[in-house]
């Protein structure tokens, strides 16, 4: 019997196409076979032999893509993927202030979130390490300022404690 949709031809009896997985119409379908009784199979090679459709139960060949008699099909996967973690603002949020109070975290976590595949998980983990890299850059630059502000007000002080003693010397002369 051939599949109207594709053209395959398929065994008689078959309510799907065994290539396309399209209903066969005008075909009746042919009873299930006992599951009690234990049939050996000959071990030919694997597309002569024929396999149990996981479905039905009943016989089709190693070649039929889908089963001609329930239309399980065996090009989709049945196993389940789990779900792709992802994070919530509140947590990218909580995950920037941290990278922001304390850098060495925030490159942790950048870290650890760069290495995911997910690419939401990438860009999170790479704003910490840009807020981390910011935040010492910031305090470098603070230490700097700091250092600037003291040195000057050292060498203003010597300057007026110089001037003083400077003056006092002259008045003693006097």
């Amino acid at each position: 019997m051939k599949c109207p949709n594709c053209g395959y031809e398929n065994p008689d009896g078959a309510t799907f196409c065994n290539f396309c997985g399209k209903a066969i119409a005008s075909a009746p379908a042919a009873p299930a076979p006992q599951l009690s009784s234990y049939q050996p199979i000959s071990p030919s090679s694997p597309v002569e032999r024929p396999r149990q459709c996981v479905s039905c139960g009943r016989s089709i060949p190693w070649t039929a893509n889908v089963c001609p008699y329930c239309g399980h099909d065996y090009r989709v996967p049945t196993y389940n993927y789990p779900q792709q973690e992802t994070l919530s603002s509140g947590m990218r949020a909580l995950m920037y202030i941290i990278s922001f109070l304390v850098p060495i975290a925030g490159i942790v976590l950048g870290i650890i979130y760069y290495v995911k595949p997910d690419p939401e998980m990438k860009r999170v983990g790479k704003n910490c390490i840009i807020i981390a890299i910011l935040v010492w850059v910031i305090i470098a630059l603070i230490y700097i300022a700091v250092f600037a502000l003291v040195v000057s007000v050292s060498s203003i002080f010597s300057m007026l404690v110089g001037t003083i003693s400077a003056q006092t010397c002259w008045l003693g002369n006097l």
